[in-house]
């Protein structure tokens, strides 16, 4: 049964701000995972994400 629960799609935090994530890369290609973040922070100062987490999403994206 765990394999079946590991297998299912699971929504990441940081879904729910992909398009900005995506225009910001497509913006500045060479955009860092700290540099995301603070971005990310001036436009949606409630997010509390690691720039790890972050480097992390891009990558599997």
């Amino acid at each position: 049964m765990s394999a079946y629960l590991s297998n299912r799609p699971r929504h990441k935090q940081l879904d729910d701000y992909r398009d900005y994530i995506i225009h910001l890369l497509k913006t500045f290609p060479q955009l860092s995972a700290v540099k995301v973040q603070r971005k990310l922070k001036e436009k949606y100062p409630e997010l509390e994400v690691s720039s790890r987490s972050i480097r992390r999403y891009t990558l599997r994206k």
